[in-house]
């Protein structure tokens, strides 16, 4: 099979960054909205096999999750300014323990958005290459996030799931060592724009 080459997946991962809605905690302090999504509910192994742990010099950063067998997804302000040298990261995959379990794999190259801006978090996404075959296990314990089609829209109150390993409390920000997942409902364009206005608004580079 063919391998995906990054510009071609920019263009495919221009409108799905709802699925990086765990690995945005450090952009919320810069924006902060009225309400945030905290704790949620203890994950199963294997219940989300897409889901990955992005480790900087071994300490979990942010989340990320499986694309293919050699290529995850992340955003970018995990990986801004350190782009250029990816072996300074590493992907947990397999566990749904933060620090422990599963397999542990270096990155080999980061792709980040052209057009990302730090300023207002436009094009919050990034790539990043594996060896060939790496994000895989035998058991099943890892695949890839279904992904929508090029273009097609998100219609509203449609059940998402959001995932990752993040803080447990409003008042006590402690990272769980356990993933947790919830489910939010899809907002249209429109909508979350108005009701984030007095805090930058989006975009339609954003979701």
């Amino acid at each position: 099979m063919q391998k995906p080459r990054a510009p071609t997946l920019f263009v495919l991962l221009a409108g799905i960054s709802l699925i990086l809605a765990a690995s945005r905690a450090d952009a919320a302090a810069q924006r902060p909205p009225d309400s945030r999504i905290v704790n949620g509910r203890e994950a199963v192994e294997g219940e989300f096999p897409y889901q990955l742990s992005l480790r900087r010099q071994t300490v979990h950063i942010c989340g990320a999750s499986v694309l293919s067998s050699n290529w995850a997804i992340t955003a970018a302000h995990c990986i801004d300014g350190h782009e250029q040298q990816p072996r300074e990261f590493t992907l947990r995959q397999g566990s749904v323990l933060r620090s422990t379990g599963g397999t542990v794999q270096p990155v080999k190259a980061i792709h980040k958005h052209p057009a990302y801006d730090r300023a207002d978090m436009n094009f919050d996404v990034a790539l990043l290459r594996t060896a060939d075959g790496a994000l895989s296990s035998p058991l099943g314990k890892v695949a890839p996030i279904r992904l929508p089609a090029v273009g097609e829209k998100l219609s509203d109150s449609v059940p998402a799931i959001v995932s990752g390993w993040g803080h447990m409390s409003t008042t006590n920000p402690v990272l769980s060592p356990v993933l947790k997942s919830t489910t939010v409902l899809t907002v249209n364009q429109e909508k979350c724009h108005n009701d984030l206005r007095y805090h930058g608004g989006v975009t339609e580079a954003e979701i």
